[in-house]
């Protein structure tokens, strides 16, 4: 999916490039000039604390770049080993700036989250809930040519169960450093 939309990216580039050069599109993708286009792609994994109480809380993530066009994959887990756990699965979209070195990048989207409990009897009259909801996450690395070492942010705004704000440190690994 996130190749096709990649894809659909680059077309929409090539033909607004064609309009406003006044030039005709090239045939195939062979008559293209190497214009040196910065895209990245790496898994972030992390681990840190959010606002859900007594909270140990993990990240994962997929992020593709493609100039300063930022997307990615969440996914986060949030919770004390009992009590409440606030899981959420999110697409995002955003924003990065960088160089071969160093990069920051941000994004909204939308995320499902879902809040349960792991205790047994003093809270089984409470149910799980599911909801949608805002999410946001950000990250700040250092980098060689495949792995970096930086701080993420994330999080999901919605129903009171649905929300959480976390941060941590974390590990990139994939294509950070070269120019493709």
């Amino acid at each position: 999916m996130l190749r096709a939309l990649a894809r659909a990216v680059n077309g929409a580039m090539t033909v607004g490039a064609a309009l406003i050069g006044g030039a005709v599109a090239p045939a195939s993708a062979q008559d293209l000039p190497d214009t040196g286009v910065e895209q990245h792609g790496w898994l972030s994994l992390g681990l840190g604390t959010s606002s859900v109480a007594g909270s140990l809380s993990a990240v994962g993530s997929f992020w593709y770049t493609r100039r300063a066009l930022a997307l990615a994959f969440q996914s986060t887990s949030n919770g004390a080993e009992f009590g409440e756990q606030r899981d959420g699965l999110a697409l995002l979209a955003g924003r990065t700036s960088g160089t071969a070195t160093r990069r920051l990048v941000g994004a909204l989207g939308l995320a499902h989250v879902h809040s349960h409990f792991t205790c047994e009897d003093f809270c089984a009259d409470v149910p799980d809930a599911t909801h949608l909801a805002l999410a946001f996450a950000g990250e700040a690395f250092v980098n060689r040519k495949h792995v970096g070492f930086g701080v993420d942010t994330f999080g999901a705004l919605g129903a009171s169960r649905a929300s959480y704000v976390g941060v941590g440190l974390s590990v990139q690994l994939g294509r950070l450093g070269t120019r493709h």
